[in-house]
């Protein structure tokens, strides 16, 4: 399978669980109106009996629920969303368009005896090139492993070996940091 074959896949599956938990998140709220709609109405006819509380702490508990669920479709409905984006941005950047990424041009250091030289940090730089971080800790993380190297290169080498193989963890990861993650890379809940 071709890397563009990969991503325009992965965006086709992840915009169809997009629309299925977009339409759950519709069904669900209109399941709440419902029950929130049911247990007023079953009040004034109720009241006064012994059911009302009964039908009180059903619709109580059914409405909770229902919250919870409607949370969990929520959730999977931006988790999809992530994920075509991160696809997007990948076939973007395949065609060598890489401004969807940071280019890291606020940790260019003039002083540092080669970063200029080797195009470390701007537009069309290695930085931009290889970021796929979310968060400013991995940005910064990301930027001094390219300006200091690392102290442990067979560690490194092994790890890039390793997750190479592994995009669609890559992307899940990528994809939960985005969206707990706002734009500024702090944590949004």
């Amino acid at each position: 399978m071709t890397e563009h074959s990969f991503y325009s896949a992965q965006i086709k599956k992840y915009t169809e669980i997009q629309e299925k938990a977009a339409r759950k998140v519709v069904i669900l709220g209109s399941l709440r109106l419902a029950v929130f709609l049911s247990v007023f109405f079953l009040w004034f006819f109720l009241i006064g009996t012994s059911l009302i509380w009964w039908i009180t702490v059903l619709g109580i508990a059914s409405f909770l629920y229902l919250i919870h669920l409607s949370a969990d479709a929520r959730y999977e409905k931006v988790r999809a969303e992530k994920m075509v984006q991160i696809n997007e941005n990948e076939l973007q950047a395949r065609d060598g368009d890489w401004s969807c990424f940071k280019d890291g041009s606020s940790y260019h250091n003039p002083a540092h005896p080669f970063a200029s030289d080797m195009d470390l940090f701007g537009p069309k730089s290695l930085f931009q090139l290889v970021n796929r971080t979310v968060s400013k800790k991995g940005e910064r993380l990301l930027a001094m492993q390219l300006s200091e190297g690392t102290t442990d290169v067979a560690l490194t080498s092994a790890a890039i070996r390793e997750l190479s193989h592994e995009t669609d963890w890559a992307q899940s990861v990528l994809a939960e940091g985005m969206v707990f993650l706002d734009s500024d890379g702090e944590l949004a809940l």
